[in-house]
């Protein structure tokens, strides 16, 4: 008895683990849809954002104001199997009755369903909407005194509103409710093996990125850093489907974070001062090769200790004790994410200075042992910026210079192949010398 057991849960948990890394649905079809690779070796990733009438500005602007019809119950409903059961769940919860009005959970869940097929059913005398007006529309069928964005986010995607990006076949994002000169609009969604579509938040991201580079093998983590850069460099994704599943997931979620920050990025003229959310999110994940090796990070100009898993600093009496509650308490740090209880703000740009202090003594390690490394970099990007490799190659890529010129950017995908490879070289060296790294930043402390 005791061996069917089991037996019967090893094949649960096989099954389970199959599940999680099989390739999500097709895609909702989308009126606004770009083909990634179509780009690929005619356009950086910049000049694909920016491509007046095809690009994926164009398109996430163009979706915002477009009319489309309002979707079925049975639309709607079939939707959720495209999404993260974070997505649905978070578009039901101001649908769902408090404990008090509804003690069985299971009740309450389809007390909320049942009022959002009324809402959708409602909806339909409208005939179509827009998502530039869409969260109003939907708020007026609300009974509930609640916000209802992610209610008209769901509905509005499940009608096919928004852009679709396809990387290849398995990996793909759907881009919703960005406003043309509002860096606070609008979300991105990626769909890959380990997640059907989902909002990664930053937290989200670097624990999983975190979590990959912990378990991955160094030829795949170097071709994973390899991938990224020939994205950005030259819209080149063939690298996505020879990464292992986990490290294309993580992959896709870097390029629809990396997508909307652009976006938001681009709407400030590409000021290197001003929202460059971008260049903080892919600064990030390089430094983060070295950081999740010696599971610290820069905060307040010293380096601290992190636990591997959330990635929150660890007090002294953490790291003495060895306690295990730091799920309990509401985060400030997660790697690189920070959030000021404050003023309410959060993200990986707040991190800024103490990164880039981190990045610029990582690569100053580096040019003093490895200059080998570091010089075919600047070669072609030029001198960094207080010899920081990670924000030269950032600010390299998003040259405010590109939204009136491209010559620039025939460059850059002229030096796609060699730029890849050396800053993945670079970076995979940076983790082989983390304890010495880790040893000269503390000497200077």
């Amino acid at each position: 008895m005791e061996n069917k057991k089991w037996m019967l849960g090893l094949v649960v948990g096989l099954w389970a683990a199959l599940s999680a890394m099989a390739a999500p649905p097709p895609p909702i079809k989308m009126t606004h849809t770009v083909e990634l690779q179509a780009f690929s070796g005619k356009a950086t990733f910049l000049e694909a954002m920016l491509e007046k009438n095809t690009g994926l500005v164009a398109h996430m602007d163009a979706s915002y104001t477009d009319s489309y019809k309002i979707p079925s119950w049975k639309a709607v409903n079939d939707a959720i199997k495209h999404f993260d059961t974070k997505v649905p769940r978070k578009a039901l919860k101001p649908l769902t009755p408090s404990t008090k009005e509804e003690k069985d959970r299971n009740k309450a869940a389809q007390i909320a369903k049942d009022e959002l097929k009324r809402i959708v059913t409602e909806l339909k005398s409208e005939e179509t909407f827009s998502p530039n007006d869409f969260s109003g529309v939907v708020g007026g069928k609300m009974k509930r005194n609640a916000k209802p964005f992610d209610i008209a986010n769901f509905v509005g995607m499940a009608a096919g509103a928004g852009t679709l990006v396809k990387i290849d076949d398995d990996n793909y994002y759907y881009n919703y409710g960005y406003e043309a000169g509002n860096v606070r609009s609008g979300r991105s969604y990626g769909a890959s093996h380990n997640h059907r579509a989902n909002d990664a938040t930053d937290i989200f991201y670097l624990q999983e990125l975190a979590k990959f580079l912990g378990n991955a093998e160094e030829r795949d983590i170097s071709l994973f850093y390899e991938t990224l850069i020939k994205v950005l460099t030259n819209c080149d994704v063939s690298g996505f489907e020879k990464l292992p599943l986990d490290g294309q997931t993580v992959a896709t979620d870097f390029v629809a974070v990396y997508t909307a920050e652009s976006y938001r990025h681009i709407i400030e003229d590409l000021n290197p001062k001003k929202y460059p959310w971008d260049n903080d999110l892919a600064e990030a994940t390089f430094v983060m090769n070295y950081n999740s090796t010696v599971n610290k990070i820069m905060k307040d100009g010293e380096l601290v200790d992190v636990d591997p898993k959330t990635g929150r600093p660890l007090t002294e009496e953490e790291i003495t004790e060895n306690e295990d509650d730091t799920e309990a308490k509401e985060p400030e740090y997660v790697w690189w994410w920070k959030n000021n209880p404050e003023t309410g703000r959060s993200g990986i740009g707040k991190t800024n200075r103490d990164r880039r202090t981190m990045t610029a003594a990582v690569s100053a390690f580096e040019r003093e042992h490895h200059a080998d490394l570091v010089d075919p970099i600047e070669k072609i990007i030029g001198e960094s910026p207080n010899g920081d490799v990670y924000q030269g190659l950032m600010e390299y890529l998003n040259n405010p210079i590109f939204l009136t010129s491209s010559e620039g950017q025939k460059e850059i995908r002229k030096s796609s192949g060699p730029l890849s490879k050396a800053m993945a070289k670079f970076l995979m060296q940076t983790r082989e010398d983390a304890e010495e790294i880790t040893k000269h930043i503390e000497d200077k402390e």
